[in-house]
């Protein structure tokens, strides 16, 4: 008799566990197709200082992950940002490049870099120097940005950079120095970007921010600035979470998940991360994150 017991307390066991999944399975599917509450409430507003932008379209991908959900953005090319070049004498062996780089936003993201010929892309430099969104400098070590110390930036604050270059082992060290305190050592012997492995001559340094902007001197007469010299894209903001989102490196695109960009735009893809998306989903509200019109791209007028 015990053992026909046992069996029946086991498989009572498994029914109620495999109910609980059910009722587990059928919350979810309720949570994620939960309708948006509310209205979107008219156009996004736009001033003489602040311009927002309406996503087009919100893609939810059927896996938990870094690019899970993410806003497309149609945005006019008066926001676009472009890349900005300052050719040198052509290196071909090892040599050293300095330049004074002041970024004008905190959580920026911008690059300077080395290339040869005119950079139009990431993948064209091959020593390269980051803003990054966290505050901190950094550089390209091969495949992956890193840093041999732990530097940060403030906005509006000069930097010196030294880059120690050699085309021939395609190796380079930086070393950063900000007023008058001791120099340091951000990349220490940094491998090309993997992109340019191969690259046998050095003759162009190629500047870009993709959010907020940098000030690059020493290059010549002037200075050259990189970044909208109009507008800087501030945020991305999700209505119904009480945060803001910086915009990371980005590539602008024309076609994007069957979206074609207008004449005159370009698209953006921007992600938020999956605790959001999950928050969302806790609190019943994944209907507004699907919705588009939720999704707001900041960007702000520069001081003329």
């Amino acid at each position: 008799m015990k053992p026909r017991a046992a069996h029946k307390t086991i498989k009572t066991i498994g029914t109620v566990s495999a109910g609980v999944a059910l009722v587990l399975a059928g919350t979810v599917a309720w949570l994620l197709n939960k309708p948006a509450t509310g209205d979107c409430g008219g156009e996004a507003p736009t001033n003489h200082k602040v311009h927002e932008i309406r996503a087009t379209k919100v893609v939810v991908q059927p896996w938990l992950g870094e690019h899970h959900v993410y806003g497309i953005f149609m945005v006019p090319n008066r926001y676009k940002h472009s890349w900005q070049n300052v050719a040198f004498a052509p290196q071909s062996g090892s040599f050293t490049a300095e330049f004074d780089a002041t970024p004008q936003n905190a959580a920026m993201a911008g690059v300077v870099g080395l290339s040869n010929g005119p950079a139009a892309d990431y993948s064209s430099l091959a020593a390269i120097v980051r803003f990054n969104t966290s505050s901190m400098i950094d550089a390209r070590n091969g495949g992956v940005y890193a840093a041999s110390a732990a530097i940060p930036y403030s906005a509006g604050t000069t930097y010196h950079f030294r880059l120690v270059v050699s085309v021939p082992a395609h190796t380079y060290s930086v070393y950063v120095q900000s007023g008058s305190t001791a120099e340091q050592l951000l990349a220490s012997n940094f491998s090309f970007r993997t992109e340019q492995a191969a690259v046998s001559v050095l003759n162009n340094l190629g500047l870009y921010a993709s959010v907020g902007s940098e000030t690059v001197c020493r290059l010549g007469p002037t200075c050259v600035i990189a970044g909208n010299k109009n507008y800087s894209v501030v945020t991305m903001a999700v209505r119904g979470f009480d945060r803001r989102f910086a915009v990371g490196e980005r590539a602008d695109k024309q076609y994007v998940d069957d979206v074609l960009a207008e004449p005159e735009h370009y698209l953006l893809r921007i992600y938020v991360p999956t605790r959001v998306a999950l928050w969302f989903l806790v609190n019943g509200l994944f209907g507004d994150l699907r919705r588009p019109c939720d999704w707001t791209l900041v960007f702000m007028e520069r001081a003329p």
